[in-house]
Parts: structure tokens; C-alpha cells; sequence
């Protein structure tokens, strides 16, 4: 039986945006996933869906009136790093909501196959967690603590951070876990969106560089899987034509380990923002709405 995973990046508030898609998939698509994948916000929204509590995902959403919904300044801001503080804010907020809503043995009884993704300070690798893990909350919230902005969370004795500093879209997880059809719901647009503001503060060049960055990895991991997904289908036609002559392709490459018989093609759904409506730390409650009705429309028009 084919399998369908959904694939979440992060994107901070931006992944509003993946909550009017979702809305669009599951309430009038009736989509049901087998496997869900997430890294940053992408993992929080991934826990939820995983959950079976999308409605619950999208009251939280709506609820935001502020960025202090989600984070509040530590003392000192930039100037507490002089002083030995590892972020400049708290995400106490974020993890109240985690706690509040979150459910592991709700996940773990749901049959799906869950992935977030973070990573060690300690050994720079990514961690794939699933739903197994204990702490998996916290995993979460690992996932969600963007460098410099919030503090690292410490897990299994190492210090756990943002999964998007190595895999901001998830793609390789879903395929190895066995998808055929995938759902790719970015926070952004892999064409960064040109401005004339000035950025003053450090946060704000932080921010729009790793904006810049993201949207970059994101085309790139696209760009990628296409090109996969076209070189195996050259594959199976150039094998097709060979056998449709009663020869085997081996017969003419003795000796070769043909990659491409260890691969599928796999059936990929991009669900792309235009524009960026809102920016990774705003969380701004008019902003939100307007996000999620473009992830909607945007979905409608990916998948009709």
C-alpha cells in the first residue's frame, strides 16, 4: 500500500503559512497522512497533525496576539551574551503551549510514523526523532530554538538546537521511511523577496540572513529531488525500450551497479508561498490570518 507523507520546513512565524495548506489538505481534500515531518516550526506543526489535532493547531495559531505569545526578551538582550547568557530570548511562552497541547501517547497510538528533526552543538550532527523518543516534547521545542535567539535545550548530554541548521526540508526522511506521494509545505519562498529596508539591529540582520540561507536550501533540496525523480524516469524508460527488445540492460553493462534500480520515483506536491507576508519573528495576529488564507489559496492552487 502506497504511503503519503507530509514534509514541514521551518520558518518561524511563517509557518502560518503551512497552516491554511493544511487546512485546505485535510478538511477539504480529506488527506490522510502516514508520515509526518518536521523540522523548527515545521516540527511543532508536524507533532499536532501527527496527533490527530489539527483543529487544535489551528486555534493556537489564531490565538497568537503577540510575539510575547511565543517568546519575551531575557535581561539585557544582546548585551546579556557579554555576560554569559546563551540567548537573546526566552521561549518559556513557546513551551507552555508545547506542554499545554502536545500529546507523545496520543502520537505514539496514532499509527503514523513522526520525525522531527535537531541538532547537537556537541557533534554537529542532525537528529531524526521519532515518535518513540522519551522527552518528546522537549524534542520539539529543541527543534524550534533558533540560534543566538533562543537557548539550546539539553537532551540526552548534549545541547540540542534548531533542526534547520542542517536539514530545513526533511525530504530524504519521508522518502526512506517508504513515501510515494509527498506533500511539501515550505514556510517561504525559495525566491527571497527583495526590499529596500535598512537592518539596524543584530537580530534583524541575524534574521534576514537566515532567511536568505533558508531560501536557498529550500530551492536547492527541490531542485534536487526533481532532478532524481527525472533521471529515474529516463531510467525506466531507456530499461523499457531495451526489454521491449528482449535484452536485459545488463547485458550491456556487465559488472555496473545501476543506481537508479535501487530508487523510485517519487510523486512530490510543492506547496510554495508567493510572497512572504510575515517575517520569521513577528508573529503579528493580522499577519498570521493573512499567512494562512495565502497557505490555503496557495494549496488549492497546487493540488485542485
Amino acid at each position: 500500500m502506497s504511503k503519503t507523507a507530509l514534509v514541514l520546513s521551518g520558518g518561524g512565524a511563517k509557518g502560518a503559512f503551512q497552516v491554511g495548506a493544511l487546512d485546505y489538505l485535510i478538511n477539504e481534500k480529506g488527506i490522510d497522512f502516514d508520515i509526518v515531518c518536521g523540522v523548527s516550526v515545521g516540527a511543532l506543526n508536524a507533532a499536532m497533525v501527527a496527533q490527530g489535532d489539527f483543529e487544535v493547531l489551528k486555534k493556537i495559531w489564531l490565538e497568537i496576539n503577540s510575539y510575547r505569545d511565543i517568546y519575551c526578551e531575557r535581561l539585557l538582550g544582546f548585551l546579556g551574551g557579554l555576560f554569559g547568557a546563551d540567548s537573546v530570548y526566552s521561549n518559556h511562552p513557546l513551551w507552555n503551549k508545547i506542554d499545554r497541547y502536545i500529546d507523545p501517547e496520543k502520537i505514539r497510538k496514532s499509527g503514523k510514523e513522526l520525525r522531527i528533526g535537531a541538532v547537537s552543538l556537541q557533534t554537529g550532527q542532525y537528529i531524526s526523532v521519532n515518535q518513540t523518543f522519551p522527552d518528546l516534547k522537549r524534542w520539539v521545542l529543541a527543534s524550534t530554538a533558533i540560534p543566538l535567539t533562543f537557548e539550546p535545550m539539553e537532551l540526552k548530554g548534549q545541547q540540542v538546537i534548531d533542526g534547520g541548521i542542517r536539514e530545513i526540508t526533511p525530504l530524504s526522511t519521508a522518502i526512506d521511511l517508504g513515501a510515494e506521494r509527498v506533500f511539501v509545505i515550505l514556510a517561504s519562498p525559495v525566491n527571497i523577496r527583495q526590499t529596500t529596508k535598512k537592518y539596524k539591529s543584530l537580530m534583524e540582520i541575524g534574521v534576514r540572513s537566515l532567511d536568505i540561507i533558508l531560501a536557498e536550501v529550500c530551492a536547492y533540496d527541490l531542485r534536487i529531488a526533481e532532478m532524481v525523480n527525472a533521471n529515474i524516469r529516463s531510467w525506466n524508460e531507456l530499461k523499457k525500450r531495451v526489454e521491449s527488445s528482449g535484452y536485459r540492460i545488463k547485458d550491456f553493462y556487465k559488472g555496473i551497479d545501476f543506481i537508479h534500480e535501487k530508487h523510485r520515483e517519487i510523486e512530490f506536491i510543492g506547496i510554495i508561498p508567493e510572497e512572504e507576508i510575515i517575517s520569521t519573528l513577528e508573529f503579528n495576529p493580522t499577519k498570521i490570518r493573512e499567512a494562512i488564507a495565502h497557505g490555503y489559496e496557495e494549496a488549492k492552487r497546487a493540488y485542485p
